[in-house]
């Protein structure tokens, strides 16, 4: 940042006048008195660019429900019942307060990938994503694919996996 080290030098070492050089560089005052303040807080390496990205996030799930959901994973998946955004969602309700939604479930889950025991990544995906299979980008492949199958006697439906077809 050549222009605020400047003017940093030009008021505090050479003790120009601030609205003068606001006025010769299309500055505002403002701005040259508050890279000021920032090089006597903490030098030139003040003068820097910063983030202007919030520190915090009003409407994030907090980490202490997001822990839950994940635990609850666990647990669920070890047990052997399923452990999916709707199931979690119902297993939290007197655990965290408030529940997150069921989509919020799915999209921590999702954020917090899985793996197989094999170390093998698990991709979670949404119905969307094979009813609009043009859309969707497969960045890796798939650790398991299930199909559902159409009994035409009982008119249900089933999961199988692709080899039992």
């Amino acid at each position: 940042m050549a222009l605020g080290r400047y003017l940093v030098e030009a008021v505090a070492l050479e003790r120009q006048s601030v609205s003068e050089l606001a006025r010769r560089h299309g500055v505002s005052r403002y701005w040259i008195y508050k890279l000021v303040k920032r090089f006597h807080e903490g030098g030139f390496p003040a003068l820097e660019p910063r983030s202007r990205r919030s520190k915090t996030c009003a409407h994030e799930t907090a980490a202490t429900v997001q822990a839950e959901i994940l635990q609850l994973r666990q647990e669920l998946s070890e047990a052997g019942y399923d452990a999916g955004p709707q199931t979690i969602a119902h297993h939290l309700i007197g655990r965290a307060e408030p529940v997150p939604s069921v989509a919020t479930i799915w999209r921590i889950l999702k954020r917090h990938a899985w793996q197989l025991a094999d170390g093998s990544p698990v991709e979670i995906l949404n119905i969307e994503d094979y009813l609009q299979p043009q859309r969707r980008r497969r960045r890796r492949p798939l650790a398991l694919v299930c199909e559902l199958v159409r009994l035409p006697h009982r008119q249900s439906w089933r999961r199988s996996s692709p080899s039992a077809s």
